[in-house]
């Protein structure tokens, strides 16, 4: 937890890879988003590695941070990309976030709110998009978890 508080001093928020194990994606999420971006709930890539996912998140949050909106369900362009923000049901995620959990575990009246970063497939098509590639939809699939 000290280095998640230590980022979020330095940078107004932290960033936190999971590792893919045999039957979970990696994911990447924030915390202390919501402080930096006031009211805004955190963030999480699912199914892409942890180094470009830390990146996306980066981008995404300088995008708000700047004035640069973000619509929930809608396809917005972030650096000649293709990006959509979709509520997480944290009821019925495989997703933890553990460390975000742990930060504001002390903070009365705090509820997590998470939105998940779409990103596209290699033909700028996000999932839910006519023709996305199914590869793509299910390694961001954040309810069912990978099928052998």
């Amino acid at each position: 937890m000290h280095s998640v508080r230590e980022n979020i001093r330095k940078f107004g928020y932290s960033v936190m890879g999971v590792m893919p194990d045999e039957d979970h994606y990696p994911f990447t999420y924030t915390t202390g988003l919501g402080e930096y971006l006031p009211g805004h709930p955190e963030l999480t890539v699912v199914g892409l590695d942890n180094h470009l996912a830390h990146h996306l998140i980066h981008a995404v949050a300088d995008h708000l941070k700047q004035g640069g909106e973000m619509p929930p369900g809608e396809r917005v362009m972030i650096d000649n990309m293709p990006f959509r923000l979709d509520p997480v049901d944290l009821a019925s995620t495989w997703l933890e976030f553990g460390a975000t959990t742990a930060h504001y575990r002390d903070q009365d009246g705090w509820e997590l709110k998470v939105m998940q970063l779409v990103w596209p497939d290699d033909q700028y098509r996000l999932p839910g998009e006519a023709d996305a590639d199914p590869v793509c939809i299910q390694a961001q699939d954040p309810v069912n978890l990978p099928v052998d």
